[in-house]
């Protein structure tokens, strides 16, 4: 039977499934406010698209929580990140009471006010939470939705591939080289209902990261750490697309990059300013648990402004992209970013010996 939920959970009980520190008996029509926030946190990352799909599958009464389809997993991947992100939406509001005789603190024979290290500390195992559950969303996504290609010219294909041209998914009824136009005798159109999760895969959010130069989150993660947060990757697409055509491009004059060196420090230059950036531009909601962390920190008696710290913080990773952007510089004056390296400063001068010749001079 078909509803109209908003949200994918019905019950309280629902709520502490997806999030197991929630007391059962937690009323869901109190934090609505909270997941409508938690919702759009959600959309953000993965697209209003993608959104659209998981709440129509949950309202159309062939949700299973134990199915093993596609749509039955990408409800259960939504379920953890958008309870965690609404209880912190909400945190606030569970320690106070707002009534017409103010706004109070629980507090009676039997339970009051927790201490503030306390709630510190389970804002931020929430956040963690929130952002680790984000995660696996973003990989079930991935995971799941068919994998395609814009078609190419001269581009060998094989069975089954799947491409999209002129906004049309096909797919290869054989092996084969493509020619230099498109030839509908080589492929079978495929409906976009075809194509898995092709609301993620069609979506900014996902088309955005094929021109980043990092394969994915987990690429940039190992160049600076990022708690492996693909939402926050996710985020900083714009930084990085900015970074890359204002200092990348003009330096390289080329979208590809075949030099391995070049790439390991282009990669190490652009994290490193990416994540300068982001500290100074972006909510610390949004932020990596780490890097929030490591700049609360630094925190003293003497000076505790959260956005002096941050300054201070981007500053010093700035100061590592600069030194990073140099060495940069320094390798491409060696060489061109393509090229085959140079031979060593003595592959001129090496002897090349002939069995039948009787001497060998050797200087």
């Amino acid at each position: 039977m078909a509803t109209t939920y908003k949200y994918p959970f019905i019950t309280g009980e629902d709520l502490k499934k997806a999030a197991s520190q929630i007391n059962l008996n937690f009323d869901i029509d109190n934090i609505q406010s909270s997941l409508s926030l938690a919702a759009n946190d959600l959309k953000d990352i993965v697209s209003q698209a993608v959104w659209d799909e998981m709440i129509t599958y949950f309202n159309s009464g062939d949700y299973n929580p134990d199915g093993t389809t596609v749509n039955d997993g990408l409800v259960n991947a939504f379920l953890a990140p958008l309870a965690n992100m609404a209880m912190l939406h909400h945190f606030i509001w569970l320690q106070l009471n707002i009534s017409n005789s103010g706004i109070t603190v629980t507090k009676s024979d039997h339970e009051t006010a927790a201490f503030k290290y306390q709630t510190d500390e389970a804002k931020e195992k929430l956040l963690q939470s929130a952002w680790v559950e984000t995660s696996n969303l973003i990989d079930f996504l991935n995971t799941k939705a068919t994998v395609w290609t814009l078609w190419k010219a001269q581009t060998a294909y094989v069975l089954n591939q799947v491409v999209r041209q002129n906004n049309v998914f096909y797919k290869a009824t054989a092996a084969f080289t493509s020619g230099d136009t498109f030839n509908a005798a080589n492929w079978i159109q495929i409906a976009d209902a075809d194509v898995v999760l092709n609301e993620w895969t069609l979506s900014q959010q996902y088309t955005e990261q094929k021109t980043l130069i990092f394969t994915g989150y987990k690429d940039f993660d190992k160049y600076f750490s990022i708690d492996r947060n693909a939402a926050f990757y996710i985020r900083c697409r714009y930084l990085i697309s900015e970074i890359i055509k204002e200092d990348i491009y003009p330096r390289l004059g080329t979208k590809e990059i075949t030099n391995e060196v070049m790439l390991i420090k282009v990669k190490r230059f652009l994290a490193y300013k990416t994540m300068a950036l982001s500290v100074m531009r972006f909510d610390p909601f949004h932020l990596p648990v780490s890097i929030r962390q490591s700049i609360k920190n630094n925190m003293t008696k003497a000076n505790n402004d959260f956005n002096y710290l941050k300054e201070k913080y981007s500053a010093g990773i700035e100061n590592r992209a600069a030194r990073y952007l140099e060495e940069l510089d320094m390798y491409r004056e060696q060489k061109d970013v393509n090229e085959i390296p140079d031979p060593g400063p003595y592959d001129n001068y090496e002897q090349e010996y002939d069995d039948d010749q009787k001497f060998v001079s050797m200087l």
